[in-house]
């Protein structure tokens, strides 16, 4: 079983390479997670308004360590999400999916 975490992110151009900063930067202090099994990030072919994310995680258990790293390195840099998404009206929408559930998905605010 796995739980894959799909995040996307619309934009305005002016806020993506400070949002894209941030997403790679996130992506990598998770590499460093016991459970996590890879991420990748997409972008819209041809504007820069639209991110994606996909996160792979042994299971669910692994949600929360992530989370937490993600938290820590969003304080390290100084980033508060929340602020910066209000400030550019960005949003976000956030799917999981347990794969050992074909098609289940749980959705986050």
């Amino acid at each position: 079983m796995s739980l894959i975490r799909i995040d996307t992110f619309t934009l305005p151009p002016a806020a993506f390479d400070k949002l894209h900063r941030m997403i790679c930067v996130t992506l990598e202090c998770l590499a460093g997670i016991d459970g996590n099994e890879g991420a990748e990030i997409f972008f819209a072919s041809t504007s820069r308004d639209r991110i994606a994310t996909i996160v792979r995680w042994r299971d669910a258990s692994v949600a929360g360590a992530a989370r937490d790293a993600v938290m820590a390195t969003h304080r390290e840099h100084g980033f508060d999400a929340t602020a910066f998404y209000d400030e550019h009206s960005i949003q976000l929408q956030r799917s999981d999916y347990d794969t050992s559930e074909p098609f289940t998905e749980q959705k986050h605010a």
